[in-house]
């Protein structure tokens, strides 16, 4: 008898804890994001200090791609309306793109406004470097021309993700499992 009620009690536990563990990667892989890009923001200046460690790292690599520098905003990136701070950084360059760093190595997007497309990271050799310091990301293009939006999101049969929805000052898209 107390064999039968440890056992039923270990599948109640069990049972549980495997309804929570789903829970959570639900929750770890289901986003829906939005950027609401206002008519003025802040951007952090490039310092003598990030030009330094921008050369030493291509260098360094041995990179002979271009080497796209992203500077941290004061805009806030929305995780299903949660507000998500200082992951949102703008191209020094090009200034219609926004690289976005939600989760340290998950969900990284390049957005290009001028374009209205959204290129997912970690493909094609494109590489992302953070200054030590968070307000610098040095976006490394794998052959110079290849570009740094990797696979767009548009590209719904490779990324599982929905279309992305562009208005003049905001951008929607959602990622993960549903």
């Amino acid at each position: 008898m107390r064999i039968i009620a440890i056992s039923i009690l270990c599948c109640l536990v069990l049972g549980c804890r495997d309804q929570r563990a789903q829970a959570q990667r639900k929750d770890h892989f289901q986003h829906r994001f939005s950027i609401t890009f206002p008519a003025e923001h802040q951007t952090h200046g490039m310092t003598t200090a990030h030009t330094r460690w921008r050369k030493s790292l291509v260098k360094n690599l041995g990179h002979t791609g271009n080497a796209h520098v992203f500077m941290l905003t004061d805009i806030s990136l929305f995780d299903g309306g949660t507000p998500r701070q200082g992951c949102v950084y703008q191209n020094s360059v090009k200034t219609s793109q926004f690289l976005v760093t939600p989760f340290e190595d998950l969900w990284q997007v390049i957005i290009d406004r001028e374009i209205q497309e959204i290129g997912t990271m970690g493909v094609a050799g494109i590489s992302l470097h953070p200054h030590p310091d968070g307000k610098m990301v040095v976006c490394l293009e794998p052959t110079p021309g290849s570009g740094i939006l990797g696979v767009p999101l548009s590209d719904t049969w490779k990324t599982g993700a929905t279309l992305p929805v562009f208005t003049n000052t905001t951008v929607y898209w959602t990622w993960g499992e549903e």
